[in-house]
């Protein structure tokens, strides 16, 4: 929790993790702002205005790429 908002994180072995029902349960269980799903993976990318799926390199980063884009993780827990 950052400025009273709830972050959420999966953690998933898979090569490309997707939208799936778990998630979706999680996140409203959580009722988490964003949510975040770590993998194993090369690139990082987004499912939804929401949910992030991040290589676990760009986790250890301070400044990951998300669709092409440069973000820094400040600026997605700002949100």
């Amino acid at each position: 929790m950052k400025n009273g908002k709830r972050f959420g994180f999966e953690f998933k072995c898979n090569d490309a993790p997707r939208m799936t029902n778990s998630i979706k349960i999680a996140q409203q269980d959580l009722n988490s702002e964003i949510f975040f799903i770590i993998y194993p993976g090369i690139k990082s990318y987004t499912l939804d205005q929401k949910m992030f799926v991040i290589s676990l390199k760009d986790a250890r980063a301070k400044e990951l790429f998300l669709d092409k884009r440069e973000i820094s993780w400040t600026s997605l827990v700002k949100y």
